[in-house]
């Protein structure tokens, strides 16, 4: 296999020259967590002062959150004598459960159960951030290649050990990869958060508008209680097993897809290539069970009371052949009192749900059969008023879709920065004269014009890298929007002229003096913006004149 000029070929894969590649063993000593026998005895469990690990409450904690800084429970000082304690700054790495594989940095000293490995006494000339992220890299592989055991795979610490780590050769390069990594990080928890808080809002919002107890401007007639049989025409669906499902046939709408949604409403043509297909004869299908625009299908069937209010509405404007399945009820309006965009709303309020659990059925499996659900009253507004509220809920999610898409982009550029910076395809700390050049052809490719001038050309890129990673609440500092400038420049034109090495990371001081920012502001690409103790920049009333620019000159890659 060939070698790159400036590589060697190790047993952790390509890697720079002067980078290493060393066991965990030869640079910490690997050690297992302790959980006091018996579980559960009183006098070890349930103290006030000694916080207390599991790598159960380690699924609690998020992929982007590197550091843990609180337990769910605590130990006895006698149950801490029967464990082991562990510092803050400490590496821990889970070595089973669902998190198998996935590594944290203790921000606190607590103690640790037996699923739970550490690795003590870590060269001090290695970052364990650093380490911590590239191990996190390798979950899968450290789970499906390297553990041990069948139905409860197993790293102990003799395998952990023996795993190799690449290693740049200085921790101030180890730092600034790190440092890097946790900005990218930060940044997705922001948004995560942002989400979250999001779907609060439309949470609370529902609770509010579709109860009637806060009316939107301008509405003030008296809403209609309406039980769902004078509403709805119900009927049940087609059984057909999931085994039965592929990519032949019509559309065919299966119970277990409507609890696995996030959504309340299915867009037929849009969603079509998505949807199971039954490879049936229409002329065996029941009218009733051919869904039509505004039609809901709720589920008769769930393993736990939240489930059985599920349900989606169809939109299905192009009237695609669309069959309900097993265990749904089908609900087609009786009349044009129900909107569909309010429709996708109105079974999510805390009174409705409660009446579904009313009226569920079952133990292990429970559920609403067609007799009861015509039994649940709904409060109606006006049409006017229920095209309010739906469009103020479908605004908020709109906003919530807009979050998540960019969150899969972040996502997507961590991914990437993980894959170059962890292999030492970008170097943080080098100067230019000691990085090796990505593919030249790479350059020839980037479509960047060679007429304009750069500081013009930075001041595009300012204003780019803000409209897509920055917000009102979440504005892109200098900082960060440096970095992601500089990863942009190596990726495209193999180099990053103009970057200084530093330790925590690249800086190019001439965007900030001599004169990118400033024209980024002043051709109203960027504003300045601050939202708490956060200070930077969001887009400008004039970004999309950069974003032109930018597709002409780079393709348009973000």
């Amino acid at each position: 296999m060939d070698v790159k000029p400036g590589y060697k070929m190790t047993d952790a894969g390509f890697i720079p020259r002067d980078w290493s590649a060393k066991s965990v063993s030869s640079i910490s000593t690997p050690v297992r967590g302790g959980s006091p026998r018996p579980a559960g005895n009183p006098r070890y469990f349930n103290g006030s002062f000694i916080p207390w690990l599991t790598v159960a409450s380690l699924t609690n904690i998020p992929d982007s959150k590197l550091l843990v800084s609180e337990t769910a429970s605590c130990l006895t000082e006698e149950g801490a004598l029967h464990s082991r304690t562990l510092l803050p700054g400490t590496l821990i790495i889970a070595n089973s459960g669902a998190t198998l594989g996935v590594a944290k940095i203790l921000e606190i000293r607590c103690c640790a159960n037996d699923g739970i490995a550490a690795l003590l006494s870590l060269d001090k000339e290695i970052s364990p951030h650093y380490l911590a992220h590239y191990i996190n890299t390798q979950t899968n592989y450290l789970r499906d290649s390297i553990a041990t055991g069948n139905g409860q795979p197993n790293l102990n610490t003799e395998l952990i050990g023996k795993f190799i780590i690449p290693l740049p050769p200085t921790k101030i390069e180890q730092l600034a990869i790190a440092e890097a990594l946790s900005d990218a990080d930060a940044f997705i928890e922001s948004l995560e958060q942002l989400i979250a808080k999001k779907r609060q809002i439309k949470q609370a919002a529902m609770q509010e508008l579709l109860t009637g107890r806060k009316r939107l401007d301008g509405f003030t007639d008296e809403w209609t209680p309406k039980p769902l049989g004078k509403l709805f025409y119900i009927s049940g669906g087609l059984s057909a097993s999931r085994d039965q499902l592929g990519n032949v046939g019509y559309c065919y709408l299966h119970y277990g897809d409507i609890h696995t949604s996030d959504r309340s409403f299915i867009d037929v043509a849009s969603e079509f290539s998505n949807i199971p297909k039954l490879n049936v004869s229409l002329a065996n299908v029941s009218a009733k069970t051919l869904l039509e625009d505004g039609d809901v299908v709720f589920v008769d069937a769930s393993e736990d009371d939240e489930g059985t209010s599920k349900y989606v509405v169809i939109d299905n404007a192009d009237d695609i052949p669309f069959i309900s399945g097993l265990h749904t009820i089908v609900a087609k309006r009786k009349t044009e009192e129900l909107e569909p965009i309010y429709l996708r709303y109105c079974f999510q309020s805390e009174a409705i749900k409660f009446q579904f659990k009313y009226f569920a059925v079952g133990t292990k499996v429970s559920g609403v059969s067609k007799g009861n659900i015509v039994k649940i009253v709904l409060p109606v507004p006006t049409r006017d008023e229920q095209l309010a509220i739906g469009a103020f809920l479908s605004d908020i999610d709109s906003e919530i879709s807009a979050l998540e898409t960019k969150l899969g982009k972040v996502r997507g550029i961590k991914r990437g920065m993980m894959q170059d910076l962890l292999t030492g395809k970008i170097r943080l700390v080098e100067s230019a004269s000691s990085v090796i050049q990505i593919d030249s052809m790479r350059s020839q490719s980037s479509g960047k014009s060679s007429g304009h001038n750069e500081h013009f050309n930075e001041a595009v890129i300012i204003g780019v890298l803000t409209k897509q990673f920055g917000s009102n609440e979440y504005p892109l500092g200098r900082k960060r929007r440096t970095k992601f400038a500089y990863l942009l420049h190596r990726h495209c034109e193999g180099q990053a002229l103009g970057f200084m090495k530093k330790a925590a990371g690249p800086y190019n001081p001439t965007v900030r003096y001599g004169g990118a920012e400033q024209i980024a502001i002043n051709k109203a690409y960027v504003q300045e913006c601050q939202s708490g103790s956060r200070t930077g920049f969001v887009a400008g009333n004039r970004i999309a004149e950069a974003e032109n620019y930018f597709i002409e000159w780079y393709g348009g890659m973000l």
